[in-house]
């Protein structure tokens, strides 16, 4: 099965995301930490179960930044679910 990157960051510095420099979610997981204190986590992912059911973990506080057709899906499915 072929995979795909998907790239995270967290939109502010939280506690549990100060946590997140000491996990393992994946074995293809890279961790990035950025001076203002946030964090770029990369995958390699062959499904996006796991990848979307870990953002919305984080709430506000994460963000998907790709690929874009990963954020369109996210944003499909929030959109769904608002208006039901």
């Amino acid at each position: 099965m072929a995979t795909s990157p998907a790239r995270c960051g967290s939109g502010s510095p939280r506690p549990e995301l100060a946590t997140s420099k000491k996990k393992h979610w994946h074995s293809s997981q890279r961790l990035d930490p950025l001076p203002d204190g946030s964090l770029t986590i990369t995958f390699d992912l062959t499904s996006t179960v796991e990848v979307k059911s870990w953002l919305l973990g984080f709430g506000r506080d994460a963000e998907l930044l790709e690929p874009a057709w990963l954020r369109s899906e996210l944003s499909d499915e929030f959109h769904e679910l608002a208006s039901r």
